[in-house]
């Protein structure tokens, strides 16, 4: 996955408004798989198939991120996703 650099310069966290910044393929494999498993939970019920989750953006403290679905960012603070408590 690779989003523009002018978009990601653009986008901010909805719910704290820090900078997003792309995570590694391991990592997105990392949080699909403890989505899928239970053992990691979205603010809401995950309206994407996590199997097309190609990418996920981070927060800059690396707390929340939010899949990107089909090269699409999914902003919505139902999907974001908790990574670190």
């Amino acid at each position: 996955m690779a989003l523009s650099k002018v978009l990601l310069e653009t986008i901010a966290c909805p719910l704290t408004r820090q900078a997003l910044h792309e995570a590694d393929q391991g990592m997105v494999r990392e949080v699909v798989e403890k989505l899928a498993a239970g053992k990691m939970k979205s603010r809401g019920a995950v309206d994407f198939k996590l199997e097309e989750v190609s990418g996920l953006l981070l927060t800059e403290d690396g707390r929340y991120a939010y899949p990107v679905v089909g090269e699409i960012p999914n902003l919505l603070p139902a999907s974001c996703i908790l990574v670190k408590p």
